[in-house]
C-alpha cells in the first residue's frame, strides 16, 4: 500500500513538473507570436509605403518609411541596417534621415 502511494505521489509530482514546462511553452509561443504578428505588421507597413510610392523602389526608399523617416540615425538603427551598409552606418550616427539624404544614399550606391 506504501508502494502504491509513492507511485501516485510520484506520478502527482511528474504531472506537475510537465504541466509547469508545458506552460512556459505556451508564454514562449506566445511571445514568439507576438513578435512574429509585429515583424508582419512592420514589413505590411514598408510594403504600402512603397506601393503608394510613384519612384522606381530601391533599398534607400525603405528610408522613406515612418520607422525611418525624419528620425535620427540612432545606434539601433545602425545595427538593424549593418548587414548592408556595412561600415558606412557608423559614420551616419547622428545624422537625421530627411529626403536628401535618401537621394544622396541612392545617388552613390548607383555610382557604386
Amino acid at each position: 500500500d506504501a508502494t502504491a502511494v509513492e507511485d501516485e505521489n510520484q506520478t502527482t509530482t511528474d504531472l506537475v513538473e510537465l504541466t509547469t514546462r508545458l506552460n512556459r511553452k505556451n508564454r514562449e509561443l506566445t511571445r514568439m507570436i507576438t513578435l512574429l504578428e509585429r515583424t508582419v505588421g512592420m514589413l505590411e507597413e514598408d510594403r504600402t509605403g512603397r506601393e503608394q510610392s510613384n519612384d522606381v523602389a530601391s533599398k534607400w526608399d525603405l528610408l522613406y518609411s515612418e520607422r525611418y523617416f525624419g528620425k535620427k540615425f540612432t545606434s539601433h538603427l545602425s545595427e538593424k541596417l549593418r548587414k548592408s551598409w556595412d561600415t558606412l552606418s557608423e559614420k551616419l550616427v547622428g545624422v537625421t534621415i530627411t529626403k536628401q539624404f535618401i537621394e544622396l544614399m541612392k545617388a552613390m550606391d548607383d555610382e557604386n
